[in-house]
């Protein structure tokens, strides 16, 4: 049977899908595929590396609103640091914002030409530099749902932390006294630190 690139689908009745989550993990994980609407049958397919890494990227500058502007600018640092910088999203959003910057990125994948390294394990200090980033996203459970909690494993026992990008925040503010990041508003009610 051949598969669409992008959706996954099974000839199982509403019924059937309920009943068992139209197919088990085994075959999910097989198929590199996670079903993502049981009402429509519908799976997506799943990129371990970037689950394993917690890749989303960011798209757009509404990120970018006129309080994180202003932040950036006023710091007076010209060196930006993102230390997860995927295919540089980051970079183009405030180059097309017309702000000057001395740009250093790295992330784990080196498909797209930044310096590669591990920022959950350790961030690139850089003299007069200021992280502007999106950190990866992945929670223990959903590491979990995925098939990926072996690979992430070692952040969350070595930190005890529950989310990569908890992990990732602590890695930034370890090492750089200012940092803009992309978060989700979940981390408002998370119990992290928010005075830091």
């Amino acid at each position: 049977m051949q598969l669409p690139q992008r959706h996954y689908r099974h000839n199982l009745r509403p019924s059937e899908a309920h009943s068992d989550m139209a197919i088990s993990a085994k075959a999910q994980s097989e198929r590199r595929g996670m079903l993502v609407s049981v009402e429509k049958n519908r799976y997506i397919e799943i990129d371990h590396d970037k689950v394993r890494n917690g890749a989303f990227f960011t798209r757009g500058d509404n990120w970018l609103t006129s309080h994180v502007s202003k932040f950036i600018t006023e710091s007076g640092l010209t060196n930006f640091v993102d230390p997860f910088a995927g295919e540089g999203h980051i970079f183009q959003s405030l180059r097309r914002r017309e702000i000057h910057f001395q740009e250093f990125g790295y992330d784990i994948n080196s498909v797209f030409g930044f310096t590669v390294n591990d920022s959950l394990v350790n961030v690139p200090r850089i003299e007069r530099g200021i992280v502007i980033t999106n950190p990866p996203y992945l929670a223990k459970h959903s590491a979990s749902r995925k098939g990926v909690r072996d690979e992430v494993n070692k952040h969350y026992v070595s930190t005890g932390r529950d989310d990569l990008y908890q992990v990732a925040l602590d890695k930034c503010l370890e090492t750089y006294s200012h940092v803009v990041a992309i978060i989700p508003e979940t981390v408002i009610n998370s119990g992290y630190p928010l005075d830091r």
